[in-house]
């Protein structure tokens, strides 16, 4: 019986981890590699079907489709990086001004070429290991990213105090 919190809360953190590891993937799959894609885009045309399945992605997950104070991916305490609403609003933006070109300024290369460059700033950080989509940390969690949190540290803490029992034979005489 002693070993059974050790393998429970294993378990619940390996449960937690393949939870994480999928979310990851889904998001990716529905906002990030769109965005990815819309700033590497050679047209604004091209670059406005991805931002748009980008936005509808951000609506299908909630992303502060309210609005409030609640549009955070931190758990502990707020950052500006951490702000969904002004990411979302950001990319929302960009999205609009897309679709406010005209036929003309798209037949204009300096125009769309600068449109493009102004989007590619807009949704990529350039970094040590190459460009990324700028996105808040923790978004492939939000809006759960508190009871992930809980259970990560609860799992964490259940797995290290079964694994000092087994350890221990359930012996009291720690």
């Amino acid at each position: 019986m002693h070993r059974f919190p050790a393998i429970l809360f294993g378990l619940s953190l390996i449960c937690y981890l393949a939870t994480v590891f999928v979310w990851n993937i889904q998001y990716e799959r529905e906002i990030g590699g769109h965005l990815k894609l819309a700033a590497d885009a050679n047209s604004t045309e091209l670059t406005e079907r991805k931002i748009q399945l980008a936005v509808e992605g951000m609506r299908k997950w909630g992303f502060c489709n309210g609005g409030g104070d609640d549009c955070f991916t931190s758990v502990i305490y707020r950052t500006p990086e951490d702000d969904v609403g002004y990411w979302r609003e950001n990319i929302g933006n960009t999205l609009e001004d897309l679709k406010s070109m005209s036929a003309e300024e798209r037949a204009d290369n300096l125009i769309e070429s600068n449109q493009l460059i102004k989007v590619r700033e807009t949704l990529l950080d350039s970094g040590s290991q190459g460009d990324k989509v700028t996105d808040p940390p923790g978004i492939s969690r939000y809006p759960y990213n508190v009871r992930m949190a809980w259970w990560l540290w609860i799992s964490l803490i259940g797995a290290v105090v079964g694994a000092f029992m087994w350890e221990h034979g359930g012996r009291r005489n720690w």
